[in-house]
C-alpha cells in the first residue's frame, strides 16, 4: 500500500484482494491534496508495483484513481470542458 494511503487513512481497518488488485477501507484522517481530514470513511482500489533489493522495499508505483476518494469526501470536482 502506498505512503499516500497510509498518510490520508491510517487506521485502515480492511485489505480485501480483488482480483490482482486491492480495495483499502479505512477513515480519512489525514490530509489529501489539501483536503483537511473530515472523518469519513473511504474505500479505494490500487495496484501497488514494489521493487525488493536485499529483502527491503526500495522503489513503489502505485496506480489508483485519487478522484473516487476525493467524491467520498464530498469534494466538489471540476467540470470537464
Amino acid at each position: 500500500m502506498s505512503q499516500d494511503a497510509v498518510a490520508v487513512a491510517p487506521d485502515v481497518y480492511k485489505v480485501l484482494l480483488e482480483n490482482e488488485r486491492v480495495r483499502v477501507q479505512g477513515t480519512h484522517t489525514g490530509s489529501l491534496m489539501g483536503e483537511t481530514p473530515t472523518g469519513k470513511k473511504v474505500s479505494f482500489r490500487g495496484l501497488d508495483m514494489v521493487r525488493i533489493k536485499d529483502g527491503k522495499a526500495i522503489e513503489v508505483w502505485h496506480e489508483g484513481d485519487d478522484a473516487v476518494v476525493l467524491m467520498q469526501l464530498g469534494v466538489q470536482m471540476p467540470a470537464s470542458t
